[in-house]
């Protein structure tokens, strides 16, 4: 039998659920590598054999995409399966046309090929581009649906960047939980904020065992989607959250285009921190793809803890490293909750930035008043640690998810802030949502 040779370009995420659902088991198919841009390299060399299946007794190697075209022209490649998500559009053609030019067939699959089917409702919750408020849309819909008496439980997407013991379901249903899966910050920023609001998580790279799992003590299922992916589970209700101060530019990255043409409901967020202009112009550019969407507005306050602590000192602000793209981290709560709370002056950690943290700074000359809560490996959290006692402010405004206190020491007063979602008809919009999943709740 003729097996048609692939090569899958994603993220560790979607690229794993694609090559579990599709290619697996399919003996006219031979996946030769996974393809990523953002898998850092050398920390999974491959997909083991125990999560690949019998017929990859060497496993199926993680490839980065600098290496793409090389392996192209060294594996007798047939085709390419691109499943990435939060690039350009002119950076998923590029992809293509570097295909092509190596007499490569480029593939673009439909989200519906590899969605699963549950036996319990599911609300995805997705994202036209990363921070546009996906993870507090999430954390309002807990709370109102666990108001409603029923046990909700979140599935996460899975980002496996530091072990491939993901193919096993991981439940996480209390802070201990994640102490013992998820040592460092990058890994739990996503989790945390929603164990500490009482959801049951559960995330994995085989997502069909998630899944299994998650239906077995869920009334309604809430998919938290990565990044600006889509959902691997067909939704009862897909949401879709559009950002109102970045949202002009939708359609130039995929596949949030592709979210938007499927979503039964958008919420604009951020309104709060956008001109009525650009809000304007996004909900123009909703109503041009699908104009029979429902749209709802939402605010996106920051909340504070421990605001009296810093206020009138000088301060350096922390985000998340992965929250934002880097030249945007800046446009984050703790910046916004800083100012707000008139602080004398914001400082920059980058004079005293050490070992990693100081390379962040240096690569990213524009990255001048946040400190990136870098914590990926121990000697990342030992350079944050080193970079913390060295900065000269008399105090701290960190809108790390992560409570930090769990991973470094504080040796300064701390004020926490964090985006919430607020939407302007929130009875309105809870009534939309209950109407499309109230039908199938047990």
């Amino acid at each position: 039998m003729h097996q048609d040779r692939i090569v899958i370009v994603g993220a560790a995420g979607r690229d794993v659920h694609t090559f579990n659902v599709l290619y697996r088991d399919d003996p006219s198919v031979h996946v030769v590598a996974f393809t990523t841009s953002r898998l850092p390299a050398g920390r999974i060399a491959s997909l083991p054999m125990a999560l690949a299946g019998p017929r990859y007794p060497n496993g199926v190697p993680f490839v980065p995409m600098a290496h793409f075209e090389a392996v192209l022209a060294d594996s007798a490649v047939d085709s390419v399966v691109y499943v990435d998500s939060n690039v350009t559009s002119p950076e998923a053609l590029s992809t293509a046309a570097i295909a092509a030019a190596h007499g490569v067939d480029f593939t673009i699959l439909s989200p519906l090929r590899t969605m699963l089917t549950a036996s319990k409702p599911v609300i995805a919750v997705s994202s036209c581009r990363r921070s546009a408020g996906k993870t507090p849309t999430v954390r309002f819909l807990t709370r109102a649906l666990v108001a409603d008496g029923l046990r909700v439980v979140v599935v996460r997407h899975p980002h496996p960047w530091g072990s491939l013991t993901w193919g096993v379901p991981h439940r996480f249903g209390s802070l201990a939980d994640l102490d013992r899966a998820l040592a460092h910050e990058t890994h739990r920023e996503e989790y945390e904020s929603l164990v500490r609001d009482g959801a049951v998580i559960y995330s994995g790279i085989d997502f069909a065992k998630v899944l299994a799992e998650a239906e077995k003590e869920a009334d309604v299922i809430i998919w938290d989607g990565g990044n600006n992916d889509l959902p691997f589970l067909k939704p009862d209700l897909h949401l879709l959250v559009v950002d109102a101060v970045r949202g002009d530019r939708e359609t130039l990255r995929w596949p949030a285009e592709v979210g938007l043409r499927t979503a039964d409901l958008v919420v604009i967020n951020k309104c709060d921190l956008a001109t009525s202009a650009q809000v304007a112009n996004v909900l123009a550019g909703i109503r041009e793809v699908n104009p029979k969407v429902a749209v709802f507005m939402a605010d996106s306050p920051v909340v504070l803890d421990n605001g009296d602590a810093v206020r009138g000192k000088t301060v350096v602000v922390i985000e998340n490293s992965s929250s934002l793209p880097l030249e945007e981290i800046q446009l984050g709560a703790g910046t916004i909750a800083a100012r707000s709370l008139g602080v004398s002056a914001i400082l920059s950690a980058a004079p005293n930035a050490v070992g990693a943290i100081r390379e962040v700074f240096q690569a990213n000359p524009g990255l001048v008043h946040v400190l990136p809560a870098m914590a990926q490996s121990p000697e990342q959290v030992a350079d944050l640690q080193a970079t913390l006692d060295a900065t000269m402010s008399e105090a701290f405004v960190s809108a790390a998810t992560v409570d930090l206190r769990r991973i470094v020491t504080l040796s300064k007063p701390v004020a926490w802030a964090r985006f919430e979602m607020a939407p302007q008809e929130p009875e309105r919009m809870l009534a939309f949502v209950r109407e499309h999943v109230g039908a199938r709740v047990s």
